[in-house]
C-alpha cells in the first residue's frame, strides 16, 4: 500500500516541469521512469502474494479435508470410538484456529482485489471452496452426539453378550477340566493329550478376552465383571496337564524305541 501511495503522490504532486532562472527542466520521463518502476515492483510484490495465499489455501483446506475425513470414520471397537470422541472434542479449536489463517488470507486476498491484482480463476475456486469447509464440518458435528450415542449403545449391548458368553465358556471350561480327573491310565494318552491342548488354549483365550472385556468395561465406566475362578481352573488343570504330557510323552517315546 505505501508503495501505491508514493505513486499516487508522483503522479498528483510531481510537478511536470520545473523552471529555475533561465533552465527549465522537463520531468515527465522521471515520472513516468519511476511509476514503472514502481509498478514492476508492486506486480512482483502482488504475484508473490498471491503464490503464498494459493500455498496457504492449499494447506487449510487439506487440513479441513483431514478433519472432515476423520471425524466421518465409523468406529469398527470402543477403542476406535473413544479415540474419535477424544479427535471430536479437539475439532472446535482447530476450527478456530483454521479460521484464522483463513481471515488473514481473506484481507491478502482483498488487498489484491483493492489493486485490481487478476488472480487465476483455480485459485478463486479454492478459496470459496475452502469457505464452504467450517460449516460442513460443524453440520456433521451436530450429528456427532447423536451417532456417538448410537455406537455407545451397539457396543456396550454388544459387550453385555460377550460378557455373558464368555462366562458360559468358563462354565463348561470347568465341566471339562473336573472330567479329567474321570480319565485313567486306560484312556488313551493320546485323545487325552489333544483334551488337555485344547482346554489350554481355551484358558488363554479366556484370560485374553477377560483382559478385553473388563478394558472395555472400564472404557464405558461400568464395573468390571469378575472371574477370578479362571485362576482356580486353572490351578486345578496344570496337575493333569503335567502328568498327561509325561504319559502321552512316555508312550511316544515307547513307540519310537520299538520301532
Amino acid at each position: 500500500e505505501p508503495l501505491f501511495r508514493d505513486m499516487d503522490r508522483i503522479r498528483s504532486r510531481t510537478l511536470n516541469e520545473v523552471k529555475f532562472e533561465l533552465i527549465r527542466v522537463e520531468c515527465d520521463d522521471i515520472k513516468r521512469s519511476l511509476i514503472q518502476k514502481a509498478n514492476a515492483i508492486a506486480t512482483a510484490l502482488m504475484e508473490l502474494l498471491a503464490s503464498q495465499l494459493t500455498e496457504e489455501t492449499m494447506r487449510v483446506a487439506e487440513q479441513y479435508q483431514q478433519i472432515n475425513n476423520r471425524i466421518r470414520v465409523q468406529p469398527g471397537t470402543p477403542e476406535e470410538l473413544m479415540e474419535l470422541k477424544q479427535i471430536v472434542d479437539g475439532v472446535p479449536e482447530r476450527l478456530n484456529s483454521l479460521w484464522e489463517t483463513f481471515e488473514h488470507i481473506t484481507e491478502g486476498n482483498d488487498l489484491l482485489i483493492k489493486y485490481r491484482f487478476i488472480t487465476d480463476n483455480s485459485d478463486f475456486e479454492s478459496y470459496w471452496s475452502t469457505m464452504k469447509w467450517p460449516k460442513e464440518i460443524n453440520d456433521e458435528l451436530a450429528n456427532w452426539e447423536n451417532n456417538y450415542s448410537t455406537f455407545r449403545s451397539e457396543f456396550q449391548n454388544k459387550l453385555s453378550v460377550c460378557v455373558e458368553s464368555l462366562s458360559l465358556n468358563i462354565v463348561k471350561l470347568q465341566d471339562r477340566v473336573d472330567k479329567l480327573a474321570d480319565k485313567s491310565e486306560s484312556s488313551p494318552p493320546h485323545d487325552t493329550y489333544n483334551e488337555i491342548r485344547s482346554i489350554e488354549d481355551s484358558i488363554k483365550d479366556y484370560q485374553k478376552e477377560i483382559q478385553l472385556y473388563n478394558s472395555h468395561e472400564a472404557l464405558f465406566n461400568k464395573p468390571q465383571t469378575q472371574w477370578s475362578h479362571i485362576k482356580d481352573i486353572k490351578a486345578a488343570f496344570e496337575p493333569h496337564r503335567d502328568l498327561w504330557e509325561v504319559t502321552y510323552m512316555s508312550e511316544k517315546l515307547d513307540e519310537y524305541l520299538t520301532g
